[in-house]
């Protein structure tokens, strides 16, 4: 079973995290090639964590 939660991150600022969509970008499929994350849709804004564990280490 698939729990999911929707973060919505605007492009504009403010920005809270002090990060570039660049960097988000990266980290996301960073965590994908680790085998962490998977995407579920052909945009890449939907994302499934398949490794919870591995992801906390991160």
């Amino acid at each position: 079973m698939l729990i999911g939660r929707e973060l919505a991150i605007a492009r504009v600022s403010p920005n809270p995290f002090g990060l570039t969509i660049e960097t988000v970008s990266r980290s996301l499929s960073y965590l994908r090639e680790l085998g962490i994350l998977r995407f579920i849709d052909n945009n890449q804004r939907h994302v499934v964590i398949i490794d919870r564990q591995q992801l906390a280490a991160f």
